[in-house]
């Protein structure tokens, strides 16, 4: 069955996302909102996730999903990396002027954006930080293997999913969204990432309430099933029975929230 908070669903079914004569969501009194007009994207940038088939890789994925709700996006930008490679100072310029970030890149965000750039940093203003890294394809795992035998012990302990929550946390984010699979697969991570800010943007969904809806969701809302999957097999051809995901629900999107679960994001009236 599908789960709603407002007007945006999440199901593992046909069933619509917008229902007619639902009840309105009212944001609980607690809930923290947050004014969109100043959050920056930073989408691929080494520019390692593309593909000879697709040069623009996920970052054109993600910015139409972005651009799909102008009212609420318009003032948005960000930092693509099949445009130029992203360098740390234009990390420091995002991060000190965002009031919340979307990023999406290979290997280990703060492999992109040293430990030790960002510490001293105050983010007070930024209350928001989602974080989609881990992938990895053959030309980022080359080059990351290259980088990482200049590092010391310590700098690549600070660059582990935790620590980077924590790092992002101290110094003042209100809450961190981050995927916890390692080398989850490009296409995938761009699906769920997608499908994250659909969820952001719509009315009366708080960070919390998205994250949890989605870890119960066996299928991403826009994956399709492909032609040869199990439904159209023979009987000779099914595969072999996988342990059921109601097991581990999570598995199934991964990502944790560090810090503030109920916040908000809205568009101030003009």
């Amino acid at each position: 069955s599908p789960i709603v908070f407002g007007p945006f669903a999440l199901a593992d079914d046909n069933t619509t996302a917008k229902k007619k004569g639902a009840e309105k969501y009212v944001s609980p009194p607690a809930t923290l909102t947050q004014n969109t007009s100043n959050i920056k994207y930073i989408l691929d940038p080494r520019n390692d996730l593309s593909s000879e088939a697709d040069a623009s890789g996920p970052s054109s994925e993600i910015l139409a999903q972005i651009q799909a709700f102008p009212k609420i996006t318009s003032k948005w930008t960000g930092l693509l990396g099949p445009d130029h490679i992203i360098d740390a100072g234009e990390w420091y310029q995002v991060l000190k002027t965002c009031s919340g970030l979307v990023f999406l890149g290979s290997e280990r965000c703060l492999a992109h954006f040293p430990p030790h750039l960002l510490t001293p940093l105050n983010l007070l203003d930024c209350s928001m930080v989602l974080v989609v890294d881990h992938m990895q394809t053959k030309k980022s795992s080359l080059l990351q293997s290259k980088l990482d035998l200049d590092k010391s012990e310590k700098t690549l302990r600070h660059e582990e999913h935790l620590q980077t929550a924590v790092l992002f946390s101290l110094a003042g984010a209100g809450c961190v969204l981050a995927n916890q699979w390692h080398h989850s697969s490009v296409q995938e991570n761009t699906s769920r990432t997608a499908t994250l800010i659909k969820g952001l943007l719509s009315d009366g969904v708080t960070v919390g309430q998205l994250n949890w809806s989605m870890s119960l969701v066996q299928a991403l809302p826009n994956e399709e099933e492909k032609p040869g999957s199990s439904g159209e097999r023979s009987s000779s051809q099914q595969a072999p029975e996988q342990p059921s995901a109601k097991a581990d629900p999570s598995r199934s999107f991964g990502c944790v929230l560090y810090g503030l679960p109920h916040l908000q994001l809205f568009t101030p009236a003009t």
